[in-house]
């Protein structure tokens, strides 16, 4: 095991074995969540692989666009591909080409050498789920952007190609030229951010930093990460939170008083600083989500009523200095109670999940009546003003008022969202449920009855949730038992199909 050194971390780390915006995790006592922030020691160096390959392309009969990657439409997405449907990933701008798909709920199997697909089976709502062969090695440790689904585990970080959503394993493509064990893993657009844990104390100390810019060619064998040693003015005990950033880029802070904050640049570099400036923040908030280039702030009072406000241009020289205008959530969010959570859509939306009680004194011992989802924000200049609706009601067995009624959450596409529950037949397994944006609705049956799935896990065994291009995963840690290892999971989901 080698130090880090302070510009490129240094040669590849094939991983192997492996299992995701992402979702924002924020607990509903007031201030920064701690699970939020990656502290040092969360992160270490890894060995060196013997070698240092890089991306390697599917040769000339690989996806080509209008310049590579970029479109407008789906018509500028072409290949010569007999397995390979081009479309264009608008709110991405960048094409995105399925494997043997032809049609929702489909998909076959491509013969490489011949260039044609196989007979397309149809699958259902849950194509497939798979282990991982170790735990995963952080809460924020899953992202995607398709079709690659990334994810960090004890034993490093890998790539699964997730072409076809039904196959099991999927097959893992090595990340190469990752240096340290990632504590937080971020996707703006088409890019995947790799965030460690501050180290070296100060002020200042160093952050180390990666990303890669996924390719849209689902048949590459391998996938290089960028990387550096960033210089950040904080000491490395204060830990930092990582949030989505528009257009580009991300939003680091720090977990120290005055949110130190500072943003990660777009597009990054081989060796750059980066230089926390503080936020106004009102007394009693905490950071939960960006929506554009603004930080969104809550503040939840004695009695479970949410507020929120933003401050534009955080973690930039021009951030406002002016009062940050806190107003109160939709009249329908009701007493909030327990963990919440958050995820961001590519336009600045934010989905916002949490446990409401009855619509009495939020009293110890009392019980949750309901999971709420609400698209908070809809969009990079809209308030915080969304409507909430039940997304799971308890009748009966209710779970406890400070429980983890609700988990990870995820945007699966830009009008989409995946919503993690504890289920009502029984609280101490997970009902997986799923929102349509706009207008504001459960995605539902034809008889109206939700389209959900039920896992035989608790909620509290999810660490993650990731989307892209219409398909949600959840990645679950199992616990050693006589007879088995410590392990994790990823449940993939297609909400298009009928269970």
């Amino acid at each position: 095991m080698r130090p880090l050194r302070s510009s490129k971390i240094g040669p590849a780390f094939a991983a192997l074995t492996a299992v995701v915006g992402i979702g924002v995790v924020a607990a509903c006592s007031l201030g920064l969540d701690e699970s939020l922030l990656a502290r040092e020691g969360d992160a270490s160096t890894l060995p060196d692989a013997e070698t240092d390959a890089g991306v390697v392309d599917a040769g000339s009969d690989a996806p080509t666009g209008p310049d590579g990657s970029t479109c407008e439409k789906d018509e500028d997405c072409v290949t010569t591909n007999g397995c390979l449907k081009g479309r264009c990933d608008v709110a991405r701008k960048a094409c995105a080409f399925d494997v043997c798909r032809p049609s929702a709920c489909n998909a076959g199997v491509c013969d490489t050498a011949a260039k044609t697909c196989g007979a397309p089976k149809a699958y259902g709502l849950r194509p497939s789920q798979f282990k991982v062969g170790a735990p995963a090695s952080c809460g924020r440790c899953i992202a995607a952007v398709h079709p690659y689904l990334f994810v960090g585990t004890a034993n490093g970080v890998v790539a699964y190609n997730m072409s076809n959503p039904t196959q099991t394993p999927p097959p893992a493509v090595p990340v190469t030229g990752l240096g340290f064990a990632p504590a937080l893993f971020l996707t703006t657009g088409s890019r995947v951010w790799f965030v460690g844990a501050p180290i070296g104390g100060g002020p200042p100390s160093k952050m180390p930093v990666a990303w890669i810019d996924v390719p849209n060619d689902p048949f590459v064998t391998s996938l290089r990460a960028e990387d550096t040693l960033a210089g950040w003015n904080r000491p490395s005990a204060e830990g930092i939170g990582l949030l989505a950033r528009a257009p580009g880029g991300a939003l680091v802070y720090s977990g120290a008083g005055g949110l130190p904050a500072a943003v990660l640049p777009e597009p990054p570099s081989e060796r750059f600083d980066l230089t926390a400036v503080l936020t106004p923040t009102p007394p009693g908030t905490g950071p939960v989500s960006m929506s554009g280039t603004r930080l969104l702030l809550q503040a939840v009072d004695g009695v479970g009523s949410a507020s929120f406000g933003f401050v534009p241009n955080a973690g930039t020289p021009a951030v406002s200095d002016a009062g940050v205008a806190m107003a109160p959530a939709a009249k329908d969010t009701g007493i909030v109670v327990g963990p919440q959570y958050f995820s961001q859509a590519s336009d600045g939306a934010v989905l916002w999940s949490f446990s409401v009680a009855d619509r009495t004194p939020n009293i110890p011992g009392g019980v949750v009546r309901a999971v709420r989802a609400s698209v908070l924000v809809n969009g990079a200049a809209a308030n915080a003003d969304g409507a909430a609706i039940d997304v799971e009601v308890y009748a009966a067995n209710p779970p406890p008022s400070g429980g983890n009624a609700t988990g990870p959450n995820a945007f699966i596409d830009p009008t989409v969202a995946m919503i993690v529950t504890a289920a009502k037949e029984n609280i101490n397994q997970t009902a997986v449920s799923f929102v349509k944006r706009q207008p504001l609705a459960v995605v539902a049956e034809a008889d109206g009855k939700p389209r959900r799935a039920v896992l035989p896990i608790a909620v509290p065994t999810l660490v993650g949730a990731a989307g892209s291009n219409g398909i949600g995963y959840l990645l679950a840690n199992e616990a050693a038992t006589p007879e088995t290892q410590a392990n994790a999971s990823v449940y993939v989901f297609d909400p298009a199909c009928a269970p």
